[in-house]
């Protein structure tokens, strides 16, 4: 069987522009847990590849290479020392 496709051998196969990319993350704690650890490797790299990543994520807040956009999203930090204020009633 004959193939009407050309042999792809050396052909640089990335887009002209790099894609934009969201990440999300509910607690990223920048050293430990994991989620935070996997969003600041996973964004640097897919920034290194010429793509527009942003991070959505509550705190604690990742710790991003300055090529990544954060967008912070406000809620409930189980790891504040004083939750005073949210449990008096």
């Amino acid at each position: 069987m004959h193939s009407s496709h050309p042999a792809l051998t050396g052909v640089d196969q990335r887009p002209e522009r790099g894609l934009r990319i969201a990440l999300l993350g509910y607690r990223s704690a920048p050293f430990s847990g994991g989620q935070g650890v996997y969003l600041r490797y996973l964004s640097q790299s897919l920034t290194a590849l010429g793509h527009e990543v942003t991070v959505i994520s509550g705190p604690p807040y990742p710790d991003l290479a300055d090529t990544v956009r954060l967008v912070k999203l406000p809620s409930l930090d189980l790891y504040a020392r004083d939750l005073g204020s949210v449990t008096r009633t």
